[in-house]
C-alpha cells in the first residue's frame, strides 16, 4: 500500500467542558473520567485512564488537547510522591476493543522519565534526555498529536517533541478511533479533533523510490 500524506486538516470536534456530565460523545474504555470544575479529570492514579471520542473516523486523524498533571495534593493515593506524574498522552487510529493498538504519543512517560511513540503497545521512538521538555506537575500545556499518512508526530506548546516515520500505516477498520490516555491523574481544559483526506505522496511519483 503506498503511503498517503494529508493535504489539510479540518476541525471535527470540540469540546471545552462547559457543563457537569461527561454526556454522550465519550466512551470510557477503562478507568475512571468526570467533569469537574469545568475540566474533563482523568483519577486513577497509576492505572490506564482511556477515554475515546464515541465515533469512528476513517480519516487521517490529528487531536489538540490543553491539559495538566493534577497537583500532586490532589491526588487519590497518600504514597504518591509529590511531583510524581506520568503520561498526558494521545491515542491515534485505534480502536474501541484495543485502545492502545493503534497510536499512543506519551508526554511525560514512564513517570516522567521519556517521551515516547507506541505503535500497537510497542515503543517506537523515545527522545533523549538531552533535548527532553519534561512534564512539570500543575502547568498547563498544548499538546497536538497527529498521523499524517507519513509521519506519526507530536508538539507540546508548538515545538516538536517526537516524530515518527511510519512505513506501514495502521489504517482502516480496527484503527479509526481517537482519545485520550494518563497513567496518573490528568486535568484537561478542552480537545480539538481534526481529520485529513489524504493524497498520494510525491515521491512514489518515482519509480526508483516505490
Amino acid at each position: 500500500t503506498q503511503l498517503a500524506v494529508a493535504e489539510s486538516w479540518r476541525e471535527d470536534f470540540h469540546d471545552d467542558f462547559d457543563r457537569t456530565d461527561l454526556g454522550d460523545n465519550w466512551e470510557v474504555v477503562s478507568g475512571e473520567w468526570k467533569i469537574q470544575d469545568g475540566k474533563l479529570v482523568s483519577i486513577g492514579d497509576r492505572v490506564d485512564n482511556v477515554l475515546l471520542l464515541n465515533r469512528p473516523m476513517p480519516a487521517l486523524q490529528r487531536i489538540e488537547f490543553v491539559a495538566a498533571s493534577v497537583p500532586p495534593g490532589w491526588k487519590q493515593d497518600p504514597q504518591a510522591k509529590a511531583g510524581e506524574a506520568s503520561d498526558m498522552a494521545a491515542v491515534l487510529h485505534a480502536s474501541a476493543e484495543k485502545p492502545l493498538s493503534g497510536y499512543t504519543l506519551q508526554f511525560g512517560s514512564q513517570f516522567n522519565s521519556a517521551n515516547v511513540v507506541r505503535r500497537d503497545r510497542d515503543m517506537v521512538l523515545s527522545d533523549s534526555a538531552e533535548t527532553r521538555i519534561k512534564l512539570e506537575p500543575g502547568r498547563f500545556y498544548k499538546i497536538v498529536a497527529e498521523f499524517d499518512g507519513k509521519h506519526v508526530r507530536m508538539t507540546v506548546d508548538g515545538k516538536t517533541v517526537l516524530e515518527y516515520e511510519e512505513k506501514s500505516p495502521l489504517l482502516g477498520p480496527g484503527h479509526d478511533r481517537i482519545g485520550l490516555y494518563s497513567y496518573t491523574p490528568m486535568q484537561v481544559k478542552s480537545v480539538r479533533v481534526f481529520t485529513a483526506e489524504a493524497r498520494q505522496a510525491e515521491y512514489f511519483d518515482d519509480p526508483d523510490t516505490r
